[in-house]
């Protein structure tokens, strides 16, 4: 079993219901999800960087992900419809859980000039958007084999509809914000 599922399940869930007040332990917030995703426009020109993109989310996540293809098109964009423009993945279960403490503990630490993240990324139903600009900060990607920098964002879905109650758990379970 993951150590930060463990930990929740011993001790941050029976903290998290002293602290908000909560009789029943099943009323306290849970992480039900997280889905990742690359966008990939500049996949329009250079075809290949999905198959990077694919390749990069699976290392990262250990779930094949899917590739994401325009419903329609876009002028502007020089966008047609069916065209490949993204790779996503939803976590749950184990995966998602080897994900948030490998996030927490080995890749937010390796990330430069990190000051927190900000709490307006919160949304009132309780679910968190991060956006991390250089990829190379997760271990599993080999820097020398690195063809182009890209970035990815990843949303964690928590089971409360209540924003003070997802920032504490989301605190509890590791995310460092500012202060």
């Amino acid at each position: 079993m993951n150590a930060l599922k463990e930990q929740f399940d011993k001790e941050i869930r029976q903290k998290l219901q002293k602290s908000l007040g909560l009789k029943n332990i099943m009323s306290v917030p849970t992480v039900e999800k997280i889905s990742v995703n690359i966008g990939a426009g500049d996949a329009l020109q250079n075809p290949k960087f999905i198959d990077t993109y694919v390749q990069n989310l699976l290392n990262i996540t250990g779930q094949k992900p899917v590739v994401v293809k325009s419903k329609k098109d876009v002028s502007n964009f020089k966008l047609r419809k069916g065209n490949k423009i993204g790779v996503k993945v939803t976590l749950r279960g184990e995966k998602m859980w080897d994900f948030l403490e490998k996030f927490t503990k080995a890749v937010v630490p390796r990330i430069k000039d990190f000051r927190g993240y900000d709490t307006k990324a919160l949304d009132n139903q309780g679910n968190y958007s991060i956006g991390i600009r250089e990829h190379n900060v997760f271990l599993e990607i080999d820097p020398n084999k690195i063809e182009r920098l890209h970035g990815l964002q990843f949303t964690i879905t928590t089971s409360t509809g209540n924003k003070a109650y997802a920032l504490e758990l989301l605190k509890e379970i590791g995310i460092p914000f500012k202060k």
